[in-house]
């Protein structure tokens, strides 16, 4: 068993995803709400890009690849708090632990060794968060994530 592996068992993972399964668009259809709620204004925009890049059916990138882009691109920023939120959605969507570090890895040879290192730490929180719930539903993985990262 791997060190990400140890973090996160299997038996655990299975479970997250059995019960993401049961909620698949919950996530995305959060994100629309909490990126409109200050300002409605934005809903034309968000709304634009939750058809072309959430929705089944207009995906031309497969899911994985897409939250694996979204953690590469978040990865050394200024919070970890989306950095955990695609690394539990790239999991769910059937990503190991071990892509997301590769593409941390990536992400650091392009931006920073720092980078690396600052989103490896939030992916071995993540992973930790993770094993620790008792809950497994997908809003639940959202609030202990986003409550045990680093704030702005």
């Amino acid at each position: 068993m791997s060190a990400l592996q140890a973090m996160l068992s299997p038996e655990k993972l299975a479970l997250l995803r059995s019960a993401y399964a049961e909620e698949p668009n919950w996530l995305a259809e959060n994100a629309v709400k909490t990126l409109t709620a200050t300002y409605p204004g934005a809903a034309g925009m968000v709304g634009a890009l939750h058809e072309r890049f959430f929705l089944p059916n207009a995906l031309t990138l497969d899911v994985v690849t897409r939250e694996l882009c979204l953690v590469f691109h978040f990865a050394g920023g200024p919070r970890d708090v989306p950095v955990a939120l695609h690394i539990y959605w790239a999991l769910m969507l059937g990503a190991t632990a071990e892509s997301v570090a590769e593409t941390l890895l990536l992400a650091g040879a392009y931006r920073g060794i720092e980078c690396y290192y600052a989103g490896l730490r939030v992916l071995e929180r993540t992973l930790g968060d993770l094993g620790k719930l008792t809950t497994h539903r997908p809003a639940d993985c959202f609030v202990a994530l986003a409550n045990n990262t680093r704030p702005a």
